[in-house]
C-alpha cells in the first residue's frame, strides 16, 4: 500500500453574522385570554373519573 500522505484541512470560515432572534409573537385582537393547554387534543367527556358527563350522546 502507499503511504499516507498529509493534507491540511482548508481554514474554517469565519462566522457569519448572527442570525437576529424571532421577533415576538403578534398580539391577537381576541377579548379571550390565552389558552394554554398541557395537553393539546385531549378530549374530557367529564370533569372527573366518576363524574356525570359535561354533555349527554343525543341529548337536547
Amino acid at each position: 500500500p502507499p503511504p499516507p500522505v498529509a493534507t491540511s484541512a482548508p481554514a474554517s470560515a469565519p462566522p457569519s453574522k448572527a442570525v437576529p432572534a424571532l421577533p415576538p409573537p403578534k398580539s391577537s385582537a381576541s377579548s379571550h385570554p390565552p389558552l394554554k393547554c398541557p395537553m393539546a387534543g385531549t378530549f374530557y367527556r367529564s370533569p372527573g373519573p366518576g363524574e356525570p358527563p359535561f354533555v349527554k350522546a343525543c341529548g337536547r
